[in-house]
């Protein structure tokens, strides 16, 4: 009989077995931990060629550097993108919505452009779908829709009257079309307001006698018209639009400088001794990183600033000349 009892009770054990398992996995949402995205603007993008085998080898690397400085990974090298082509990276624009990198080359032995995930994974070369040659690409930006890239670049045969236009191609197919062309200048550095509409750029003139030798210009569209919002004869090396289209930076004669949309209110914003170079805006438009010289040769800091040009922070040094792209 006391077996047969306990027979009788074992598949009440099973059930009631059964019950608190299913009890306990329906009640797992209750327990799991949300893990939240990193927000925009946790990461800087930069170049450099810090590494040993970049130095050896005189190429470079795109390292992404956590804002607080306690990360620093390398996620794409030049001469793994290229092989086997030894190239210099010379520019690297950055998409949040999209996770990629674009990475340009100005070497007329390298068709188009590549881009890669922002962890270094999946990394795909962008060659031209209607055009035979688009290399000696010098700066390379992305749109806000994230499919489009504005590269700018050397024209090989016209160096002298036409050195340099601005190109927009669609990722999905590879088509170019052009911006924007100066007989006599060059231009470099662009750069697109998120209302996707507004590029900014530099231009620098190669003629004899021009009135200013750098200029900042903002085309709308595909162009051709365009405006001059401000002409120098102080190198200008870099434009950068504010996330709410306001202001652009620029390095002006390697320090840091911000204007208005229109090239007003123009206003200092770094008195560094050895030069501040490669401003960026951080995604909310509160914060700026730049590059600030050393007195110590070839080194060089990852520096972050609010966007009135106080409360400066050190991110991380680099014993190497280091060029602050973007943040991410």
């Amino acid at each position: 009989m006391a077996r047969l009892s306990g027979k009788s009770k074992q598949p009440r054990h099973i059930l009631f077995g059964f019950l608190v398992v299913a009890i306990f996995i329906l009640s797992l949402d209750q327990f799991t931990v949300q893990v939240d995205p990193e927000p925009q603007g946790a990461y800087l993008i930069v170049t450099s060629d810090i590494n040993s085998d970049d130095i050896r080898e005189n190429t470079n690397s795109v390292y992404r550097i956590r804002i607080d400085g306690t990360e620093v990974k390398r996620v794409a090298r030049s001469v793994e993108l290229t092989e086997p082509t030894d190239s210099r990276i010379s520019s690297v624009g950055c998409d949040y919505k999209s996770q990629r990198l674009a990475v340009a080359f100005d070497s007329f032995a390298i068709n188009g452009f590549y881009t890669v995930g922002v962890d270094g994974t999946n990394p795909h070369h962008e060659e031209p779908s209607n055009r035979p040659l688009i290399n000696g690409i010098a700066d390379v930006t992305f749109m806000p829709d994230s499919n489009y890239v504005v590269v700018s670049k050397r024209i090989e045969d016209n160096l002298m009257t036409n050195p340099t236009v601005l190109m927009s191609t669609d990722l999905d197919d590879g088509q170019y079309y052009p911006v924007q062309s100066k007989p006599g200048y060059m231009l470099r550095y662009p750069d697109v307001g998120q209302d996707g509409k507004h590029i900014a750029y530099v231009t620098e003139s190669i003629t004899q006698g021009a009135y200013f030798k750098y200029g900042v210009n903002v085309v709308v569209g595909q162009g051709p018209e365009d405006t001059l919002i401000y002409g120098t004869s102080t190198k200008i090396r870099s434009v950068d639009w504010s996330p709410d289209g306001e202001w652009l930076l620029a390095d002006i004669g390697s320090q840091v400088f911000k204007m208005r949309y229109d090239g007003s209110d123009l206003t200092k914003l770094t008195n560094t001794p050895n030069g501040a170079i490669s401003p960026r805006w951080s995604p909310d438009g509160t914060a700026i990183s730049f590059v600030a010289r050393s007195s110590f040769p070839n080194t060089h800091h990852l520096m972050v600033m609010d966007d009135e040009g106080n409360n400066m922070r050190k991110i991380v040094t680099f014993d190497r000349e280091i060029v602050n792209q973007c943040w991410m």
